[in-house]
């Protein structure tokens, strides 16, 4: 039981929970606040009009000749008022107390001499708030010189005031009380609706470390943010799966690229080791033996190179690079394998096309591609090498009439050991057009191919002339 309350007060839901309920209280303390203030101001002002009415009807009868008339409306006053509520004086100019109300409740007020001094200091009518010892309230209390000479003080208490804003209070604490439970249910129910999408992702996280990996995450209208999340995650498992698929494919490739030379150099070694005269079949053996393990080197520095160059982490040496010169170089390099093979070559390129970039990985890329087109073009065919540029871009194509590629393989063949010839009659690893790819991209470039079934087969590499070294 308390394990689980733990687990719960644990949750991102019940802590946001907590923090509706806490802002909605806090909102409604301020409210609170914001309504006693503005009720209790209301209030004293409706009580100041009233003083000052009061003041004014009484300096309206004030009169030097005759003073009847203005006591006869304070004894009126005295009279009809609760003197534990309300109080007056009418103090003489010379200090005397005239007429006033009963003021055995309001023991405290000011001597005579010093209301008469506080009067004198404000000329006009004003207005004070006192607390005194025999009442339980403060009292609102009015001052003012009338058109006699006299000295009038009044004053109401402020009991009235008082309990209007306490039943102010004790309605708005009930209300809130009533309201905070569900404002904590409220509260919940947005938080569990705000998490559902991460749950849903947590769901389909547990899913796939249990191997399925065909689970995503649904993609509904639950916030912009959530949605976010959901296809983020889903493109993620995306790429995780065709990762895992890829390896799995590189993995059986690795395993059949690899058994042919490795069953190769075991049977050779068996063979000589029992069929073996003299030392020159020893010399055979290790020639084979160094054939075979030039060839596994190779893929395996290839395999290297790519996964560096798909990671990033390949650092190009940057220099300024004669793509003319490299591409020419490089024909003149396969030209004896193409005689060999009794195929034509030929290359059309500028003087010069200077551009920036990384001279050997450029010439192992045109080199994948020569020698991609030498192994499919049959006798009699041309291989055509051309170079052009334009103000940001060169561009290198390689076209032969050789047997071509199959619509279906096009989109597979820069996959790493893809091999179009499925019976693997030519020699290769399958990581020559894949590398030539990453190379070009890793020169701010690309590489696009169209080809034809007995028609042959074009290859177009683009590079941005400019590399950030």
């Amino acid at each position: 039981m308390f394990a689980k309350l733990r687990q719960i007060i644990k949750t991102l839901a019940f802590r946001l929970t907590i923090s509706y309920a806490l802002i909605f209280t806090l909102c409604a303390a301020a409210a609170l606040l914001a309504s006693y203030l503005m009720t209790s101001a209301v209030l004293l002002q409706d009580l100041d009009e009233e003083l000052l009415d009061d003041v004014q009807e009484l300096n309206e009868l004030a009169d030097r000749r005759n003073a009847e008339p203005l006591l006869e409306e304070l004894q009126e006053e005295a009279d009809e008022e609760d003197p534990e509520v309300f109080f007056f004086r009418l103090v003489s100019a010379q200090g005397e107390v005239i007429l006033s109300s009963d003021l055995e409740d309001w023991e405290g007020l000011e001597e005579p001499e010093d209301l008469i001094d506080s009067i004198a200091a404000n000329p006009e009518f004003f207005l004070r708030t006192l607390a005194l010892p025999k009442q339980k309230h403060k009292a609102r209390v009015a001052y003012a010189r009338l058109a006699n000479g006299d000295y009038l003080q009044l004053g109401e208490s402020l009991e009235d005031h008082a309990e209007i804003l306490q039943v102010i209070v004790a309605t708005f604490v009930r209300t809130l009380l009533l309201i905070l439970p569900l404002a904590a249910l409220t509260g919940w129910f947005m938080s569990r609706r705000a998490l559902t999408g991460v749950e849903e992702v947590t769901r389909t996280a547990r899913h796939i470390t249990k191997g399925d990996f065909s689970q995503r995450v649904p993609l509904k209208s639950r916030g912009s943010e959530i949605e976010r999340l959901a296809t983020t995650f889903n493109y993620m498992l995306d790429r995780i799966h065709a990762l895992i698929t890829g390896i799995r494919e590189v993995t059986d490739n690795i395993a059949h690229d690899l058994r042919s030379p490795i069953t190769s150099l075991r049977g050779t070694a068996e063979t000589t080791l029992m069929t073996a005269e003299g030392i020159k079949d020893y010399q055979a053996m290790a020639g084979n033996t160094v054939e075979e393990c030039d060839r596994l080197l190779g893929m395996i520095n290839a395999m290297l190179d790519l996964s560096e160059a798909d990671a990033g982490a390949e650092k190009l040496e940057i220099c300024e690079v004669d793509v003319t010169q490299v591409v020419k170089q490089a024909c003149e390099l396969f030209l004896p394998l193409a005689e060999e093979k009794e195929l034509s070559m030929a290359f059309q390129a500028p003087l010069q096309c200077i551009t920036q970039g990384d001279t050997k990985k450029i010439q192992r890329l045109v080199a994948n591609l020569l020698d991609n087109a030498l192994k499919y073009t049959s006798a009699g065919g041309m291989i055509d090498v051309t170079v052009s540029a334009d103000e940001h871009n060169v561009e290198i194509a390689v076209n032969d009439n050789g047997i071509g590629i199959a619509g279906h393989d096009l989109p597979y063949i820069f996959q790493r050991f893809y091999r179009c010839d499925k019976s693997r009659s030519e020699t290769g690893t399958g990581l020559g057009l894949s590398l030539a790819l990453a190379i070009a991209k890793a020169h701010g470039g690309n590489i696009q191919v169209q080809s034809q079934l007995d028609k042959g087969t074009s290859f177009v590499v683009t590079m941005a002339k400019t590399q950030a070294a």
